[in-house]
């Protein structure tokens, strides 16, 4: 996959920028992926990307709702980590159950996060359950 960076030298200057449409088409190529994973109900883009402070050095955030998992979380992060992208993703595969509960950094991605993806209403019924 091409590099979402893109720069010119002028002189002894070299500029670098990120290729907003490489980065818009990585992320929906990521959304299909994991739409195609049946205990995935929800794709949440949180951080400096989703805030539109996203910089040649930024990694994306993503937030993985998933219906259930017997694994721990440490766990489950291998399996949700796309391997042929052009920068850095994390991703962060929190159940229903664990939202539900009130972790921090999944309530934190829903309430400024931009959801990429969802099955039905699935997070407004979550954000007005908080």
């Amino acid at each position: 996959m091409p590099s979402i960076v893109r720069s010119k030298s002028y002189g002894s200057v070299t500029v670098y920028w990120v290729d907003e449409a490489a980065l818009r088409q990585m992320l929906d190529r990521l959304v299909e992926q994991y739409r195609q994973r049946p205990e995935v109900e929800a794709v949440v883009l949180f951080g400096s990307l989703a805030r539109g402070e996203f910089a040649v050095d930024s990694d994306v955030d993503l937030l993985l709702v998933l219906r259930e998992s017997q694994l721990p979380f440490p766990d489950r992060i291998p399996r949700y980590i796309p391997t042929d992208v052009p920068v850095d993703v994390q991703v962060f595969p929190y159940t229903l159950e664990e939202i539900r509960r009130g972790h921090p950094l999944a309530q934190e991605a829903l309430r400024t996060g931009r959801i990429l993806w969802q099955r039905g209403d699935l997070l407004l019924r979550l954000r007005s359950e908080d």
